[in-house]
């Protein structure tokens, strides 16, 4: 107190130095400060103008106005220090920060109070301000509970609806009623029509808790009614939230006003149900809840009850006619009006169907040319409707079947078709067959290769007979080989027989007939051949044969003489100047031989073998090489992971004190979650890691373990992975002397995903349209995803989220513009993912919906007067099935002769009409594609192309024959020439060409060109001539000879030099000394 006197005096005193000291003061304070509960709030007070002292204070008001000391500061320099004095049991306390603000954290419902601020200028001066704190809470879900009894609609009070809850919030919020999405306007008074209850309550937290009950006068028409209610809560500056309840139905009891009665498939629309199916009656009133139902059946306006029950259906198992008439449905339903229609009736109608009756039997034979009138009756309900039928082509409309002057081709089933067009799939029929019977019709197929006259002798020919009649005919031939009689191919009664035989002479003459013959008679047809010529392909092929062999026989000749002549010295030109002697060796342009060379490549690897880390990977960061981790550690979702970590040994021996696990997040400081000490044990102490799902692999579970080589295996087991574990984790060792080491190790969470891929089917277009789709959902990480196709289309890719969180998946659709070549073609989808052992291919099918692509076969460019059984096809692609073809001409006339059978024309016997263009056009559920085959007809076969094969033969054969001739003699003359002119004609030209010992001459010449000296010489010389004879007359006297006209003159020597043994060269008329 001493001390504090002289500090208040020196206050005083500057105070009152000041001209504005007893100025007024004037505090800047919000007057409502609004905050969530859990926030943190600052309570502002700041004085206006510039002071250079104040002293500021904070008190709370309670509800009777008492004002109690919070906390208070005095300004030093640019801050406030002060200090709290008292929280009032505020937890946590209040807090004054350096600007003078009250600070509140973890704002509650009991901090809903009014603030005084108090600040003091000098010793007199004072102002001060109240700040209002308003604590907002968002309450919880909303809970609703509708009435589960059954509610009537004939009271004429309101009902209890439903009750619905919104607990803990602040301020009160309010509860508003909708039906079928809009708001109810009920109001608080109880009436008759309806109104609403509400209650609000205090918890003790001070938070505060509505409940509010609907209570409604219902109708029928709320039987299907939607209900819910919804809480609006405020927010801070004014907003506001919303909170709906599930929504509910009611359960309502109304009688019954109106009564439906009918008969359900397989009706008609006309009400008729077929005799033998199982009919349903079905019976339905509008009460509720359902009442019962009772069927019955009106006989002699006499009620016969047939069945009772709840569900109002009514099965009549295989009606038959007799059950038709009158039944009846009644409801049961005793809280109805008594003006209401409870009960309703119909008519049942059986229609049938009796099998049909032939006046003239199933079978009947007619003679050839004879009439035929036949009936058929049928009974039934409703009146059938008939008509006669033959393969399927409508014959005429009533009960009779009429025929005159039948033929073979009216042979066959006729059948009598009972329908009712008011009742489908109710039919009946019966099958005629008529028999035709008459001496048998022979056709005989002219599929003969050539024209009269153009038959060659050894050619094979296949003939085809076909006849009918009844009794079936039997075919016989001529000749021996004929096929036993089959059906032939178009039906219609015919039967046929082929014979295979080669042409002869004596066919010329005769021919070959085939014969078809019944107990009515025969008939007989006879092919004919005319003239025959001889085998020419037999003599071409044998003078091609006589020239090739000659040929050969030459050339065999020719290199048999040149093989015996190599090597020897005749058999190059010797004698001439430059041919080295035999046995030297042969020189180089350059006189030098190369040598062959060879090297060794040399390659060595760029950069050396990477060494191991004991088997894991590379570590990155800062790793401690004490400590042995993995850089990175995978794991799959929801399984149990380990982390391995082992202390190494090096140096000395120390102690390990404690062990821990931390995680390593960079955007936050690092979260310790795994301990292990000696002597306290484990420890878990983040609150995503617990021990539930963390544990050592090797350390023990419980205190006072001792140090020992567990502890330096701290690999830590992780269960139950989830995508929120995936970081950094550091591994540390606490050791006594060393110090602290450490490890750091990447976990990765992943998860394979499920793939598949399926077609998506389109319809031709021009623009690209996907036309599969590959999906590879819950991957982690996502999916790589990629095609294999021989179409130019490209892969459009997607990514969404997983099925769990933190998965992709991933969408890729194949798009291009389809064509109808895309339909049918498999693509393959390949999804790669590193859990994955191999790529997983999918094969997909593309489906292309494509209208008709046509084209026509079977014409041969050879359809001539005559021909028969010729036919065009109508080959068609498309997607879908075709669904109908129509075949007709450019002309507009279409051949009688020609039959269409669907995609095929068959033409019996092709005529002058047939000379047309053929237009095939198809159909099906996309659109219609046409093509079109012109037809030429000729008057006569066109020549097959092996008939002119043996004269081609043969004239190449006799121009290769005589080209060999020709090439084998020039051969001959110039190698007999060749011969001529280097055969010495005395057998002499050598040394001993003369006998004479002959002279040396110094003139030695030594031929050479650097190296070793080699010496040139003839070693066969040419023929010699006389002195003084000249070349050209030589020659021409050479030619004389060769001819065979003289003798070849006598040897003359044609050079005196001479060789010797040591290679030199010597004139034979010098003398050496």
């Amino acid at each position: 107190p001493g001390r504090g006197a002289p500090r208040l005096l020196v206050l005083a005193l500057l105070l009152g130095a000041q001209p504005d000291a007893r100025a007024e003061v004037q505090v800047s304070v919000p007057p409502l400060v609004e905050v969530m509960r859990g926030e943190s709030v600052a309570l502002n007070c700041t004085p206006l103008g510039v002071h250079d002292y104040f002293m500021l204070e904070w008190f709370l008001a309670d509800r009777s106005g008492a004002r109690h000391r919070l906390a208070s500061g005095e300004l030093r320099g640019s801050e406030i220090r002060g200090g709290v004095h008292s929280s009032r049991g505020r937890s946590p306390p209040y807090q004054l920060d350096s600007q003078g603000r009250l600070v509140l954290a973890e704002a509650q419902v009991g901090d809903e109070r009014d603030y005084v601020c108090v600040v003091t200028v000098g010793a007199t001066v004072t102002a001060e301000a109240t700040v209002r704190l308003q604590v907002f809470a968002k309450p919880e879900a909303t809970e609703v509970a509708p009435n589960r009894g059954t509610l009537s609609v004939t009271d004429d009070v309101a009902q209890e609806i439903a009750t619905c809850n919104s607990h803990n919030g602040n301020p009160a919020p309010q509860i508003t009623w909708h039906r079928n999405g809009e708001p109810l306007q009920v109001p608080m008074e109880v009436n008759s029509e309806g109104y609403m209850t509400s209650r609000t309550v205090r918890e003790a937290s001070g938070l505060q808790s509505l409940t509010s009950t609907l209570y409604l006068r219902l109708h029928k028409t709320d039987r299907d009614a939607s209900f819910h209610c919804s809480v609006h809560y405020f927010l801070p500056k004014g907003q506001h939230g919303r909170l709906d309840s599930p929504p509910f139905g009611l359960t309502l009891h109304y009688p019954t006003e109106h009564v439906q009665f009918w008969v359900g498939s397989p009706a008609t629309t006309e009400g008729w149900v077929r005799e033998g199916d199982s009919v349903q009656l079905f019976c339905r009133g509008d009460g509720s809840p359902s009442p019962e139902y009772t069927f019955y059946r009106l006989q002699d306006k006499q009620e016969d009850v047939l069945k009772t029950n709840l569900e109002g259906n009514l099965t009549l198992e295989r009606v038959q006619r007799g059950q038709s008439g009158t039944y009846g449905c009644r409801v049961e339903d005793y809280d109805a009006d008594e003006d209401a229609e409870l009960s309703q009736t119909l008519e049942l109608r059986v229609a049938y169907l009796d099998p049909l009756e032939l006046s003239n039997g199933e079978e009947l034979a007619l003679p050839l040319g004879g009439s035929l009138a036949t009936n058929c009756s049928v009974q039934g309900l409703p009146t059938p409707t008939l008509r006669w039928t033959k393969d399927s082509m409508p014959l005429g409309e009533g009960p009779t079947l009429s025929l005159s002057f039948v033929t073979f081709d009216s042979a066959g089933s006729y059948t009598c078709e009972a329908s009712m067009p008011t009742v489908p799939l109710l039919s009946r029929n019966r099958i005629l067959r008529l028999l035709v019977e008459g001496s048998p019709e022979l056709r005989p197929e002219e599929t003969l290769p050539k024209a009269a006259g153009s038959w060659t002798e050894g050619d094979e020919v296949r003939l085809v007979c076909s006849a009918r009649g009844y009794p079936e005919p039997k075919l016989n031939w001529s000749q021996m080989g004929g096929s036993p009689a089959e059906p032939a191919s178009g039906g219609q009664g015919w039967v046929s027989s082929s014979l295979t035989l080669k042409v002869t002479s004596a066919l010329s003459q005769d021919g070959v007939y085939c014969e078809a013959s019944n107990p009515h008679g025969n008939t007989r047809h006879v092919f004919h051949f005319g003239p025959v010529a001889p085998q020419t392909s037999q003599a071409g092929v044998a003078v091609m044969a006589v020239a090739v062999s000659v040929g050969l026989l030459l050339l065999v000749v020719a290199a048999f003489y040149c093989m015996r002549r190599k090597g020897r010295p005749g058999c190059c030109r010797q004698g001439e100047k430059g041919a080295p002697p035999p046995g030297d060796p042969e020189l180089s342009h350059s006189g030098s031989q190369r040598t062959e060379q060879t090297g060794l490549l040399m390659g060595g690897a760029s950069g050396g073998a990477r060494r191991g880390s004991g088997g894991f990977r590379d570590e990155v960061g800062a790793q401690d090489v004490r400590v042995r981790m993995p850089a990175e550690v995978r794991g799959r979702l929801g399984d149990t992971v380990e982390l391995p970590c082992h202390l190494l040994s090096q140096g000395p021996e120390g102690n390990v004190s404690q062990v821990t696990w931390q995680r390593l997040d960079p955007p936050k400081e690092s979260q310790s979650v795994a301990a292990f000490h000696p002597s306290h044990g484990l420890s878990f102490p983040s609150p995503q890691f617990s021990k539930e799902r963390l544990s050592f692999l090797t350390m023990g579970q419980s205190t006072g373990a001792k140090r020992g080589p567990e502890m330096r295996d701290a690999t830590l087991v992780l269960r139950g992975l989830t995508v929120k574990d995936e970081g950094n984790y550091s591994c540390e060792f606490a050791t006594f002397p060393q110090g602290t080491s450490r490890g750091v190790t990447w976990l990765r969470a992943i998860a394979q995903p499920q793939n598949h891929a399926e077609a998506q089917e389109v319809t031709l277009s021009l623009e690209p349209v996907p036309v599969a789709r590959c999906v590879s959902t819950g991957g982690r990480p996502p999916a790589r995803i990629s095609w294999f196709s021989s179409l130019d289309g490209e892969a459009k890719e997607s990514q969404g989220p997983g099925t769990l969180p933190g998965t992709f998946t991933v969408t890729s659709r194949y798009t291009l513009a389809p064509s109808g070549k895309a339909d049918g073609v498999k693509i393959t989808c390949k999804v790669e993912h590193e859990t994955l052992e191999e790529p997983d291919l999918l094969p997909v099918t593309l489906s292309v919906r494509y209208p008709p692509e046509v084209s026509i076969s079977g014409y041969d460019d050879n359809w001539y007067l005559g021909r028969s059984e010729a036919t065009l096809n109508c080959d068609v692609h498309s997607n879908p099935e075709p669904t109908g073809y129509d075949w007709s001409t450019t002309s507009g006339v279409f051949p009688v002769s020609a039959i269409v059978q669907g995609s095929q024309v068959i033409i019996h016997s092709v005529d002058r009409l047939v000379n047309t263009t053929f237009i095939c056009t198809v159909t099906n559920a996309v659109g219609t594609g046409r093509a079109e085959q012109q037809v030429l007809v000729r008057d006569t076969p066109r020549a097959s192309p092996r008939d002119a094969g043996p004269m081609v033969w043969g004239a190449v054969g006799g121009t290769l024959l005589v080209l060999l001739l020709l090439a084998g003699g020039s051969l001959a003359f110039i190698l007999l020439r060749v011969r001529r002119r280097r055969k010495s004609p005395g057998g002499g030209g050598g040394r001993g060409g003369d006998g004479g010992g002959g002279s040396y001459d110094p003139k030695t010449q030594v031929f050479g060109n650097g190296g070793p000296p080699v010496f040139w010489t003839t070693t066969a010389p040419g023929p010699l001539r006389l002195d003084g004879q000249d070349a050209e007359n030589y020659e021409e006297e050479e030619e004389k000879a060769e001819k065979g006209l003289m003798l070849p003159p006598p040897p003359a020597p044609e050079d005196d030099m001479e060789s010797q043994l040591d290679g030199s060269l010597i004139s034979r008329r010098a003398v050496y000394v």
